[in-house]
């Protein structure tokens, strides 16, 4: 941006070196001015286009081209658009005013010239120039507040929305069932009953749970502690951890990556995280008895492929084909909450440099894959 605490501005000057154009480089360079000379129209296109200058003197006889060509040529440059061109007309009567005008031109100044004038002129073409593109700038500074309300009053609705839809029913139907116990209508196994109010609660809780997640992830965004993992073991520990719920689903699961599968250059605690998250959304949209697998797929080096698989019934196409296409999952009540733990998984994923995607397989079932960079300083396998 053109600083006018002191001429610092770089002036093009287009048209024939002798005369005119001479005596006005003189009078520029001596008041401080970069002054950039080309002698044709041609010229003066490609040499704005690759470097922007302040302003433009553009001679009203060019060699080459036509002067009021090369001024719309100039002006059709978006980066161009708040340059002044002044035209040099000798003799002054030669000018077309109203065509100075209609192809962009900012006036025109005639021999003999004097100093001070001049100057004065181009002095108060800068200034115009800068005062436009603060504008300009304010312009954009102000758009973009605009989008970010806009964006902060839309995640606040979708926050808002998604409460009051996951909320709603189980709260409705835990309230439905107290009423019917203060009626006296108590059930016989007063432990199994409050045992499921209490995994009701829990669920509601995790969900929101997640939802102060995908704000604080959207906020502030995710910090890895990076380290060597061993997809092996973590696995292996995953494995141990589900294994009391997976017995009771009943689930069987499979750990199918190689013991001296390479290390992967990640955040233990995010991909725990990330692993949890998967295998939770297969065990609560599948029934049982369910085949739950964890594999590397694909290794080219630079990369590995997890893929968690299972074989329940998989995810509807409508549903399939949005899950990772945006930054922001689709949350209503008909997601059930799977569009949060997925948003997550996504993000953290991102945050490591890799992808996650749903990888359709002919036996059925869902397959979610991501990659991880490989830890650089480990031996390949």
């Amino acid at each position: 941006m053109l600083n006018l605490s002191s001429p610092t501005a770089e002036i093009l000057t287009v048209g024939n070196p002798a005369d005119n154009l001479r005596l006005l480089s003189v009078m520029l360079s001596e008041s401080g001015y970069k002054v950039l000379k080309v002698p044709k129209g041609q010229d003066a296109i490609a040499t704005a286009t690759a470097k922007i200058p302040d302003l433009i003197l553009l001679d009203l006889v060019l060699p080459d081209l036509n002067s009021y060509e090369v001024c719309r040529r100039l002006k059709e440059i978006p980066e161009l658009s708040t340059t002044p061109i002044i035209f040099i007309s000798d003799p002054p009567d030669a000018l077309d005013r109203d065509r100075l005008f209609m192809v962009g031109g900012a006036e025109a100044i005639a021999p003999p010239f004097h100093r001070s004038e001049v100057l004065a002129r181009i002095r108060d073409r800068l200034t115009l120039r800068w005062q436009q593109e603060q504008l300009q700038y304010q312009n954009r500074r102000l758009q973009a507040e605009i989008q970010e309300r806009q964006n902060a009053e839309e995640t606040l609705y979708v926050y808002l929305h998604t409460i009051s839809t996951e909320l709603r029913q189980p709260m409705a139907a835990m309230a439905t069932i107290l009423q019917q116990w203060l009626q006296q209508e108590v059930p016989q196994n007063m432990n199994l009953a409050i045992a499921q109010l209490s995994q009701r609660c829990d669920r509601q809780l995790q969900r929101l749970d997640r939802l102060m997640e995908v704000n604080e992830l959207e906020v502030w965004g995710t910090a890895l502690d990076y380290q060597a993992v061993n997809l092996f073991n973590l696995v292996e520990d995953l494995g141990a951890q589900w294994q009391p719920l997976l017995q009771r689903f009943p689930a069987r699961f499979h750990n199918q990556i190689a013991p001296d599968c390479p290390l992967v250059n990640a955040d233990l605690r995010q991909l725990e995280r990330v692993f949890h998250d998967l295998i939770d959304n297969a065990l609560q949209h599948n029934l049982p008895p369910l085949n739950l697998q964890i594999a590397m797929i694909k290794n080219d080096g630079i990369f590995i492929t997890c893929a968690v698989q299972d074989d329940g019934c998989g995810i509807e196409k409508r549903r399939r084909d949005r899950i990772f296409s945006g930054d922001r999952p689709v949350l209503a009540g008909r997601v059930q909450g799977l569009g949060l733990g997925l948003y997550l998984c996504q993000q953290i994923i991102k945050t490591h440099g890799g992808q996650m995607s749903y990888l359709a397989t002919p036996q059925g079932g869902t397959t979610i894959c991501f990659t991880l960079p490989i830890l650089p300083s480990n031996p390949l396998s």
